[in-house]
């Protein structure tokens, strides 16, 4: 009996009986459903978790600190832990060994102004709180932040060339305007997702005259209301370029700094010295840094980055350290929604199985006359599973086109999409409620899955194809039901 015979009548004996195998079909289209779709909101969770971790940080980057230092982390963590050596001070050696390490494309410590108070004044424009100062290396700084106006400052140690954010430019205020146009950073990124903060209103901040100078409170002279005289000295500011930094997840630049190079911040330190140490500045942090940030070539190459920095013995925070728990929780999060599929699947297959020993007792005569004919016991161990897979074969592609349809749904319609995110959480909810890609159907999960049908169906049936095959030839040809 040929294989294209088998074939033909393991079909037709399907479309003798419609509606039990639809019905048994219908099964195997639920389970298959069940499977990608559930799966599938995996998959959908961890995409809107990691888009939302791309559109608040520099995956590339990460934060370095002393051992023992700010943001300290014993050996239970993954800071510093696996090397004997323990680096409790950053340098410029230990910095200079940091851009030795392979994939590292620029490294700059960061290092504040504390103590005095720098005031610029942008045209009328003046900030409540007066602007920190922090100073990093020009070149790295330049690979590391990405401008949206201006340009990058020098390295020149005699010029006060500052870059700032857009963050801190939207708390500029006329003192003058007793009812000044405002925007909160945070409303508009609710409000406006993947846009950039917007400058202040007529005044170009780069080319605006710049007032600027720093000072300190002297407290033996007060006013009548008990406010200090603040003492100040000018400096010649210009604001040469402005970026778009925000508040992210894994650490990053701080955007309510404005920053200049570091030789400037030095050579400030050298000429105001005394004036600073009595302020509580410590020179020491202009050797001896208490944060860095190292900039990985590649996102896929900051692992390598991070156990090269273990080796030196500095503990780091990176967002990748967040993708790893994002992507195990995930991952935990399809292992639960895959279980629940494979219980509709069990519940198919136990349907298949039935359907085929029903099959078998109504067509024990015919059995029995197959082998009487000389029919051999492999074939007709075939036809029985050929039938199975066959349901198997239509069912799970009825499955796969219902699940891409549930997956369009799930992703277009706004109700199903609540409904989604208020059971399951998947934090697919972004900014100012635009909705992220609630399920995501990869070709492999499709065609796996239908593979995996098509196998489970088949050894449903093949318990009832071994007792079609030990059926006794004279005993099934009596059988008269």
């Amino acid at each position: 009996m040929r294989w294209i015979d088998i074939l033909t009548a393991s079909l037709s004996n399907l479309l003798r009986r419609k509606l039990r195998s639809v019905l048994t079909m219908l099964g195997v289209v639920l389970g298959t459903a069940a499977i990608i779709v559930t799966i599938s909101l995996g998959y959908g969770a961890e995409k809107a978790q990691m888009d939302q971790m791309e559109s608040s940080t520099d995956l590339k980057m990460i934060s370095v600190y002393p051992y023992g230092g700010f943001g300290y982390m014993d050996d239970s963590g993954s800071a510093g832990s696996g090397s004997s050596r323990r680096t409790t001070r950053i340098t410029d050696g230990v910095i200079q060994e940091i851009r030795q390490i392979p994939n590292v494309s620029a490294v700059t410590p960061l290092v504040y102004l504390w103590g005095p108070e720098f005031r610029i004044q942008i045209g009328k424009l003046e900030h409540p709180w007066g602007t920190q100062i922090a100073g990093v290396f020009p070149r790295d700084f330049a690979k590391m932040v990405e401008l949206t106006d201006g340009k990058y400052f020098s390295a020149a140690a005699d010029r006060f060339d500052v870059i700032m954010t857009r963050m801190t430019l939207l708390d500029y205020r006329d003192p003058k305007d007793r009812n000044p146009s405002t925007i909160d950073p945070w409303d508009f990124m609710v409000e406006n997702p993947g846009e950039i903060l917007p400058l202040p209103e007529g005044i170009n901040v780069l080319t605006a005259p710049i007032d600027a100078d720093f000072g300190y409170y002297n407290y033996d002279k007060v006013d009548d209301y008990g406010v200090p005289e603040r003492v100040s000295k000018p400096l010649k500011a210009r604001i040469v370029g402005i970026c778009n930094l925000t508040w992210g997840m894994g650490g990053g630049f701080d955007p309510s700094a404005t920053y200049v190079s570091m030789n400037w911040v030095r050579k400030f330190e050298r000429d105001n010295r005394a004036l600073l140490k009595e302020m509580g500045f410590d020179s020491k942090s202009l050797s001896n840094y208490q944060s860095v940030y190292v900039q990985a070539a590649s996102v896929d190459a900051v692992q390598d980055v991070l156990t090269s920095l273990k080796d030196i013995g500095v503990n780091f925070s990176s967002p990748m350290e967040w993708i790893n728990q994002i992507k195990q929780s995930t991952a935990t999060m399809q292992a639960f929604f895959g279980f629940i599929g494979a219980i509709s699947m069990l519940v198919a297959a136990l349907s298949i199985a039935n359907t085929m020993m029903m099959s078998i007792n109504e067509r024990t005569r015919e059995i029995g006359v197959m082998k009487v004919l000389g029919c051999k016991l492999g074939t007709i161990r075939v036809l029985f599973l050929a039938e199975a897979a066959y349901i198997g074969l239509f069912g799970g592609a009825m499955g796969v086109s219902v699940s891409l349809a549930l997956s369009y749904a799930l992703n277009n319609v706004a109700w199903l999409q609540e409904l989604v995110n208020s059971v399951v959480s998947t934090g697919s909810y972004m900014y100012g409620g635009e909705t992220a890609t609630v399920s995501i159907i990869p070709a492999t999960l499709a065609l796996g899955t239908w593979g995996l049908v098509i196998a489970i169906s088949v050894l449903s049936g093949f318990y009832p194809a071994q007792r079609a095959m030990g059926l006794s030839s004279l005993a099934a040809i009596r059988n008269t039901e």
